[in-house]
């Protein structure tokens, strides 16, 4: 029992240690807590009596409500947190991009909110449906009043994470998945109005305030991201190019196999002058004897001419 205990004991030290000397070398990882600057302003924001404007287009009537939509609204928060947690694993300056992307556009849609306060009108006291979607639907509606909407938090974050899965280095390659990522985002935004939390509107400000935050972090905050030593040295070359690798298995082949190569031809080449000297050899020698032989068949046959 007590051999057992120990090596529990031990093993907890271990996990611990394994966690704390993360925490240690990932410090950036702490960036995370902006999410808390969001919540409290965000929750703020919601309980002050303000003087709202109503965002509404005539589009927004002819809309229709599809409940099941609601998971893509409810997946916002996985996609996230996926974010988050795969370009840590995966890459320090994939990661301070995708918490500039993800924050920065929080921050400056809460700014929105707060000089030009928003609401809709049109959302249904409860959804018309009497099913589990209807049922998540209603809790959202109940955590998340119909205020400071414009615009789409919801939307311009989806829209900033993919934008960030598009150029960052970790997903180099990775074409199906990108696609993936396009799909969900295209749902995620289609949710926000199908459920009629948001105005169309919300929409269209999200897409068009993406473009400039996108341009400003990747010109201004992300050249100034880079990977530790350690992670950039722990990623092999032929990984970055599978072609080059095997270019570079050619290049390194061993001279030694051509070598015998041309030893073989230099030996064949020596062989074939020997062997057209000795034939010019044999060709002179030949031609005398052919010349001696011919006055021969030219002295006539004495039988013949006593025959004549």
């Amino acid at each position: 029992m007590e051999n057992e205990e120990k090596q529990k004991k031990s093993k907890i030290k271990e996990v611990f240690t394994i966690v704390k000397n993360y925490i240690v070398t990932h410090k950036y990882m702490f960036w995370v807590l902006l999410w808390l600057v969001y919540a409290i302003w965000y929750g703020v924001l919601n309980r002050l009596d303000l003087n709202f404007h109503e965002i509404h287009l005539p589009i927004d009537d002819k809309i229709p409500f599809i409940e099941p939509f609601v998971i893509f609204y409810i997946l916002w928060y996985v996609y996230i947190a996926f974010a988050l947690i795969f370009t840590l694993i995966k890459s320090k300056k994939d990661f301070l991009t995708m918490v500039a992307m993800i924050f920065v556009s929080m921050i400056a849609s809460l700014i929105v909110c707060t000089v030009y306060p928003s609401k809709i009108t049109f959302r249904p006291d409860s959804p018309p449906g009497h099913n589990i979607f209807s049922w998540i639907i209603q809790i959202v509606y109940d955590t998340d009043q119909p205020v400071n909407v414009f615009p789409s938090i919801h939307c311009i974050v989806t829209i900033m994470i993919t934008v960030a899965f598009f150029f960052s280095e970790s997903m180099k390659g990775k074409t199906l998945v990108k696609i993936l990522f396009v799909i969900l985002t295209i749902g995620i935004c289609l949710s926000t109005v199908f459920i009629k939390q948001h105005s169309f509107a919300d929409f269209l400000l999200a897409m068009g305030m993406s473009v400039p935050l996108s341009v400003f972090i990747y010109l201004v905050l992300v050249p100034h991201f880079k990977n530790d030593p350690t992670e950039e040295d722990a990623t092999p070359a032929a990984e970055e190019d599978p072609a080059l690798e095997t270019e570079t298995a050619i290049e390194a082949e061993p001279a030694t196999e051509a070598e015998p190569a041309t030893e073989l031809l230099a030996a064949t080449t020596e062989s074939v002058e020997e062997i057209s000297d000795n034939a010019e050899v044999v060709s002179e020698d030949v031609d005398p004897s052919q010349k001696d032989l011919s006055p021969l068949s030219e002295t006539p046959d004495p039988a013949n001419e006593d025959k004549e």
